[in-house]
């Protein structure tokens, strides 16, 4: 196995070729040339040195963000027109997480990937290494240098700052974190041996993509939006501002914009709405949004005499769906599903969230007990950290199900991530996808807690 990797994310550029047996080379480059000058001779010489032509590469693997857009086209191009060439696979990997692999090594010491996003904030992950592996402790988001220090002062641990961005993060945080230092310096910039690392996890997770098509591309305008796998900041759905959304696939993720749902998601926005309208206005987003998320549901043909003369006709087909509200949020979602499907079934999942960790803990779950042959949709109204969502999913995988979508109102960009992490075969439906979440693990700009706001608890 052998793997061309790619790394122009910032003002630095390089290349590598990995092996069965690891880094076989590596082509670093900080000279401040455009990339789009420096990368393909990179490539050429590097594969010439290694005495191996582009047929006999496996996959090509590139960093697709965040950071720098026009670096990030370049590479993502460059990636795509190489992969065309000789009909290979490509693994789309996060910046962030291949800045922090070269420093897995470190036992016991937390990895800051940290760069540059400019208005006082950064492009950011936490990871903890363990001395052969990198366990995610943060989702890739863009925080403010301040959240991220409060952040950083509850973990008791060794931290390690990493990337273009990590000068910045050390000479303001240093003073109030006496156990933050900064990586070694032939480790510190983004380099292609860690984008090839973190490829081997896309191997192994059977996350590649085809270097022909939409699937390193970025969200593209239309009806139902998909989100791409590169990094196109200004080519995101509007919402999302300072950060730039990561998929493997750009068919999973489906950013909903229709204007009726638009109108319908801002009234939901405005702190004004009260409880009646709120509730009224969240049913109704979940009847909009099936429409989107039933399109594949089987059908048979029956025949039907009508008025006028007797046809053959489509009707549902099997035991149809599932619908499984997130108690206590998700149960806002469901009228508005059954009005339109009054035969779905529905389970229940009872899940509420650590105010610390921030992690869910289950208290509740109740399902139909023929769910194994049902197409599942699991409803939720904010998808923020991601975690009740991806519990709950777990939760009815164990029930067998094979066929699950999540259907939400809002989410922030760490929430679809993880989501996409976890369940690569779920299917997201979404009206909005804002900045961030906020130090507390709140969507903003969001519309608040939108269980308070359905039930009137606020």
């Amino acid at each position: 196995m052998k793997i061309l990797a790619l790394e122009s994310s910032a003002t630095a550029c390089s290349a590598a070729l990995w092996g069965e047996e690891g880094l076989i080379a590596q082509s670093f480059q900080n000279s401040g040339l455009t990339h789009s000058r420096t990368l393909l001779p990179m490539v050429r010489d590097l594969l010439n040195n290694c005495g191996t032509g582009l047929e006999q590469v496996d996959v090509i693997a590139v960093a697709v963000g965040p950071g720098s857009f026009t670096g990030l086209r370049i590479g993502v191009s460059t990636a795509k027109g190489l992969a065309w060439a000789e009909d290979k696979p490509c693994a789309p990997c996060s910046t962030l997480e291949s800045m922090a692999w070269p420093l897995a090594f470190f036992r016991d010491a937390v990895i800051v990937c940290a760069m540059d996003a400019r208005r006082k904030q950064v492009y950011n992950a936490l990871f903890q290494a363990d001395g052969e592996r990198l366990i995610r402790l943060a989702p890739d988001r863009a925080i403010s240098l301040e959240e991220l220090g409060e952040e950083l002062k509850k973990i008791k641990k060794r931290k390690i700052v990493v990337g273009d961005g990590a000068k910045l993060c050390y000479n303001a945080l240093r003073e109030q974190d006496s156990q933050m230092e900064l990586a070694p310096e032939p480790l510190r910039m983004q380099s292609a041996q860690g984008v090839a690392r973190a490829a081997l996890e896309q191997i192994r997770a059977g996350r590649l993509v085809k270097g022909v098509g939409p699937g390193l591309s970025p969200a593209v305008p239309g009806g139902t939006r998909t989100a791409g796998t590169g990094a196109a900041e200004p080519r995101q759905p509007k919402q999302i501002k300072g950060f730039i959304v990561m998929f493997e696939n750009d068919n999973k993720v489906h950013i909903l914009d229709h204007p009726l749902l638009q109108h319908k998601l801002s009234i939901l926005r405005d702190e004004r709405t009260g409880v009646k309208e709120f509730r009224e206005i969240v049913s109704e987003i979940a009847a909009l949004e099936c429409y989107e998320a039933t399109r594949d549901l089987p059908t048979e043909e029956v025949e039907i005499k009508t008025p006028v003369a007797t046809g053959t006709f489509q009707v549902l087909a099997g035991k149809k769906l599932a619908i499984v509200p997130i108690l206590r949020a998700g149960l806002g979602m469901v009228d508005g599903i059954l009005d339109l499907i009054p035969s779905a079934k529905v389970g229940h999942i009872g899940l509420y969230r650590d105010p610390e960790t921030h992690q869910p803990v289950e208290y509740y779950c109740k399902m139909p007990s023929d769910i194994s042959e049902r197409d599942v949709i699991v409803l939720d109204p904010m998808l923020a950290t991601g975690g009740s969502a991806s519990a709950a999913i777990t939760f009815i995988k164990g029930y067998g199900c094979k066929h699950i979508k999540l259907m939400n109102v809002l989410a922030a960009p760490e929430g679809i991530q993880v989501i996409r992490r976890d369940h690569p075969d779920v299917d997201i439906y979404v009206a909005g996808v804002d900045e961030k979440l906020n130090e507390h693990a709140y969507i903003v700009p969001g519309l608040g807690d939108a269980g308070d706001r359905i039930f009137g608890t606020k």
